[in-house]
């Protein structure tokens, strides 16, 4: 069962490493630079020939990944909340008088309806 798991994490390592080594063929190709595709090809060497440092690079790229998520929770997305939800909602709350009815209970969207179903109420639904 451990030899399994330790050959699902190494197929997983390889495309990670896969994925890398394309994507920086992909900028190389995109942005006309060959530092790119320099990278590219030494980390593609070092993926094939040096299989232990493959999998600490992938490690280290795992890792960057969950920082950059614990940024994106907690800074960008506090960001986009006092920056563009708090004042569209201050907004609304200056321009609006009172759109769920709250200050005046005796005013409501609610309407009852006294109708006794029929089979016919069930033939044509909408």
């Amino acid at each position: 069962m451990n030899n399994l798991r330790r050959n699902i994490d190494r197929e997983g390592s390889r495309k990670t490493q896969l994925a890398v080594v394309t994507g920086l063929t992909a900028f190389s190709v995109i942005f006309s630079k060959a530092v790119f595709l320099y990278s590219a090809l030494a980390l593609g060497l070092m993926f094939l020939f040096v299989p232990w440092a493959g999998d600490r690079f992938v490690s280290l790229w795992v890792a960057a990944g969950e920082r950059a998520g614990w940024i994106n929770a907690r800074i960008v997305l506090s960001f986009v909340y006092f920056a563009i939800l708090l004042p569209i909602s201050l907004v609304a709350r200056f321009f609006r008088e009172d759109p769920l009815f709250l200050k005046d209970p005796g005013t409501s969207v609610y309407v009852v309806r006294n109708h006794t179903y029929t089979a016919e109420d069930l033939e044509n639904i909408s």
